[in-house]
């Protein structure tokens, strides 16, 4: 597909002290190209179909691959998709993990994995745990065609080798639809890293910092005499040790005894990243801490200079397309999404019921 050029404004999210709050917004020219359309079975159905030994897939959707022939030959769905998805990824679900791969035995109402490494082995949970890879929810995983619902598969342990699975379906979707991929160039990026040990200043650290990100506005468009707008800037703190990683839903207040500071300055293009990472590498080591006297040091940085360019930043994107056919795209619907915590399992060391606690995700 042709590269395309548009202009995108992005909401970028800063966590500080472990809670995610609104953030500016970064405005770029954006390079959306390499975009392509993951394909599910039925392509690589319709080759077998015809007589094709050989099939070069491009991009294909995990799954498809392994879940075509049985899907072929009249296998229950929802096993053959369950089957695939254990399988897509090697033996990535033995323990440990293993190239080796695995063999399955797929049959009317189950399917029997094996690792095939010696020294490697499964376990129910092992098996269990795959269907959280990649995936938000992993009671639902959404395939090209429908979902497969693992709500109320079983893994049993058959040996030390071999997990049986059973109780999986697939609710085939009103349409089909075609997954777009691409990477996007949302700006580029500045980076510091730097670590403060001393309890006063990590108490005030989370009120701070939002000052500081503020005072920011003014001295760039100061430093730049008024041509660069600051909302074209994301400058974002994340204080590790704090509950960052969990994003706010941390269950308990930490109390860290010394946190590591990453800051993160994006821009339209790396002379104004740099630039701008400059002065906010300064003014965030010499915060004004309430409880002592004169100018003190808040911020210890790694290296020296501590601005370190990381060159341009992308992320990647995904559409799903509704198809009249596998062949064929039109406009997508808005699709919901699934919930960021799915329920636990419930397993023992000899079997696991994929059910969730309660009816309501958490």
């Amino acid at each position: 597909m042709r590269a395309e050029y548009v202009k995108t404004k992005r909401p970028h999210a800063s966590i500080i002290s472990g809670a995610r709050h609104a953030s500016r917004v970064v405005t770029a020219a954006a390079l959306i190209s390499h975009t392509v359309a993951m394909m599910g079975v039925e392509p690589v159905k319709k080759l077998m179909r015809d007589g094709y030994d050989v099939i070069l897939a491009g991009r294909a959707g995990d799954t498809a691959l392994f879940a075509a022939l049985p899907h072929l030959n009249g296998a229950d769905p929802g096993l053959t998709r369950h089957m695939a998805k254990t399988i897509e990824s090697g033996a990535a679900c033995a323990i440990p993990p293993d190239a080796s791969g695995l063999l399955v035995t797929l049959r009317d109402d189950h399917f029997d994995v094996t690792t095939l490494a010696d020294g490697s082995g499964l376990t129910p949970r092992s098996v269990a745990a795959h269907t959280l890879y990649e995936n938000a929810d992993p009671f639902h995983i959404t395939e090209l065609s429908g979902t497969l619902d693992t709500t109320h598969a079983t893994y049993e342990a058959v040996d030390e080798r071999t997990v049986r699975v059973r109780g999986s379906r697939y609710i085939e979707a009103d349409g089909y639809t075609n997954k777009l991929e691409g990477a996007e160039l949302i700006g580029h990026q500045t980076v510091i890293v730097s670590d403060v040990r001393d309890k006063v200043v990590i108490e005030r650290l989370p009120q701070l910092l939002p000052m500081a990100k503020k005072s920011f506005d003014s001295k760039i468009l100061d430093v730049f005499d008024g041509r660069v707008d600051p909302d074209t800037i994301d400058i974002d703190y994340r204080l590790y040790g704090t509950g960052t990683v969990l994003i706010g839903t941390e269950p308990t207040r930490l109390q860290p005894q010394e946190l590591g500071v990453l800051i993160t300055i994006t821009a339209p293009d790396q002379g104004t990243a740099h630039a701008i990472s400059t002065f906010v590498a300064h003014a965030s080591s010499h915060l004004p801490i309430p409880e002592y006297d004169g100018l003190v040091s808040t911020l210890a940085y790694a290296y020296s200079p501590p601005e370190m360019d990381r060159g341009p930043l992308y992320r990647f994107c995904s559409t799903p397309a509704r198809t009249r056919s596998w062949w064929s795209t039109t406009p997508a619907p808005s699709r919901s999404k699934f919930p960021c915590h799915a329920p636990p399992y419930r397993a023992t060391s000899t079997t696991a019921t994929a059910t969730p606690t309660s009816s309501t995700p958490h």
